[in-house]
C-alpha cells in the first residue's frame, strides 16, 4: 500500500511554503498519495504547490497521486490550463455537483 500524506485545514498564500515543504519532504522520503480529504479551503497558490510536487516527484522518480480533491482545485487547474500536467483523479464527481 502506498504511503500517504494527509493535509488539513486551509491552504493559502500564507501557508503555501509550509505545505510545499511538507509535501516535498514526503516525496523525498517515499512518495505516494497526498490526501486532501480534510482540506477545508484553498486559494490559487495550491496549483503552484501541486505543480512543484509533480516536478519533484518526476525528478526523483517517485509516485504521486492526489486524492479527495475539492472541486475548486480542479476548476483552478482547468482555468490555468495545467490539468494535464497534474495527476488529477477523474472529474466525474465535480461535474455532478455543478
Amino acid at each position: 500500500m502506498a504511503e500517504a500524506l494527509a493535509l488539513s485545514g486551509q491552504i493559502s498564500m500564507g501557508n503555501a511554503p509550509e505545505i510545499l515543504r511538507r509535501g516535498s519532504d514526503f516525496l523525498e522520503a517515499s512518495g505516494g498519495v497526498i490526501d486532501f480529504a480534510a482540506v477545508e479551503r484553498v486559494d490559487s497558490s495550491i496549483i503552484s504547490v501541486m505543480l512543484e510536487w509533480r516536478r519533484i516527484a518526476n525528478s526523483l522518480d517517485r509516485p504521486l497521486e492526489f486524492q479527495n480533491l475539492r472541486c475548486n482545485i480542479r476548476a483552478l487547474a482547468d482555468m490555468y490550463g495545467v490539468s494535464d500536467l497534474l495527476p488529477l483523479p477523474p472529474s466525474d464527481d465535480c461535474a455532478n455537483r455543478a
